[in-house]
């Protein structure tokens, strides 16, 4: 796990100078990175704006023209600074990655909707938790479990990352919510990627209210869960 040192200024322009700076994530010992990049107080506060207003799952997909152009309509009115740590996150993923279409996705979470241990089936994952815990993880089947810093840049790999090994041991799962957290109004996370694989909600339904078929649902499950493979 590499953690880069924190740089005092304000998040977007920490996150602008790790852009300067290409992160090397080389496996296996990059198979999970953490950036320790706070928020700032606005962006904390219009997160916990957002989230009181128990936003429907925010799911968008494009170039980063297109995606501006989507954060900025969706979030842009009430919540601007949110926007603007979003968009900087997809442009930190896309420079890392080299990829020219991405996947955002932004959700309330009030459910451990991946409370087993595992590993994706994708090259590259970025996570932030807005408002909440951040991932539980843990490189030796559940003896030892860690929770990554509240608002800190998850960067995970997944088995379809080429440097892909039996090396990679680090396995990640969402956080146990308790009630109180779960009656606050839970997690706000931020997903961004560039899976194609599977439907863009939480594996439940396809976005328009039906229930997902069984292909869809193993397509989901494979990109989200991987193998679901534990090291003992």
């Amino acid at each position: 796990m590499r953690v880069p040192t924190v740089i005092k200024s304000c998040p977007t322009r920490r996150i602008l100078a790790f852009r300067r700076q290409p992160l090397d994530i080389t496996l296996p010992v990059g198979d999970m990175t953490i950036l320790p990049l706070g928020l700032t107080p606005v962006v904390r506060s219009e997160a916990q704006l957002y989230l009181s207003q128990r936003p429907s799952l925010l799911v968008l997909r494009g170039d980063l023209a297109a995606l501006a152009a989507g954060i900025h309509a969706c979030l842009g009115a009430q919540t601007p600074a949110l926007a603007e740590d979003v968009l900087s996150l997809a442009r930190l993923y896309a420079d890392i990655t080299r990829r020219d279409v991405l996947r955002i996705r932004l959700e309330q979470v009030v459910t451990d909707s991946c409370r087993k241990f595992h590993v994706d089936h994708l090259a590259l994952r970025l996570l932030r938790s807005y408002v909440g815990p951040g991932v539980q993880w843990t490189r030796d089947g559940g003896e030892k479990v860690h929770d990554t810093p509240p608002e800190a840049l998850v960067i995970l790999a997944g088995t379809a990352h080429p440097e892909w090994s039996e090396l990679c041991t680090v396995r990640h799962r969402s956080p146990p919510l308790s009630a109180a957290q779960r009656r606050a109004g839970g997690r706000l996370l931020l997903t961004i990627d560039e899976t194609d694989l599977g439907p863009d909600d939480l594996g439940t339904e396809d976005g328009t209210g039906n229930p997902l078929s069984p292909e869809q649902r193993a397509l989901w499950d494979l990109a989200n869960w991987g193998d679901g493979r534990v090291r003992h």
